[in-house]
């Protein structure tokens, strides 16, 4: 599995998710690239989680495009060694995510606004980890 941060997308085996960093406070970032930042702010949580999160919780929700009136994410379904995800809109507000504690918006269960009738994909849990640890950033 290979994933890649760009000046606008995260690249999960070749989908593009484009990203907003719009309401993320840039205190202590202003020496870093866009796509390091993004994943600092987004895949390294999101890893984190998944570590820590068993198949006996509800689901995950990993961020990556906090809007006003809604954010949409990655819903994250761990059954066994696999990780089960779909793309969907929590009706959350993007200016009221605590990016300091992100992990607590991840774990917590939010109500799905939409969400994509088709899987947008299945990994194995400790590769997706891995890959999103070891993301590749495309400074561009």
């Amino acid at each position: 599995m290979k994933i890649q941060v760009d000046n606008k997308a995260i690249i999960l085996d070749g989908a593009r998710l484009i990203y907003d960093l719009y309401f993320f406070p840039g205190d202590g970032y202003d020496d870093v690239s866009l796509p390091a930042k993004a994943k600092d702010v987004f895949l390294l949580p999101w890893a984190r989680a998944i570590q820590k999160s068993s198949d006996k919780g509800g689901p995950l929700f990993l961020p990556y495009a906090p809007d006003d009136e809604w954010i949409e994410c990655l819903k994250a379904i761990l059954k066994d060694d696999k990780i089960v995800l779909n793309l969907v809109q929590v009706g959350e507000n993007g200016y009221a995510v605590d990016f300091g504690d992100f992990e607590t918006f991840i774990t917590s269960p939010h109500e799905i606004d939409e969400e994509s009738p088709e899987v947008f994909g299945e990994f194995n849990k400790d590769e997706f980890v891995q890959a999103l640890v070891e993301a590749e950033v495309i400074d561009e």
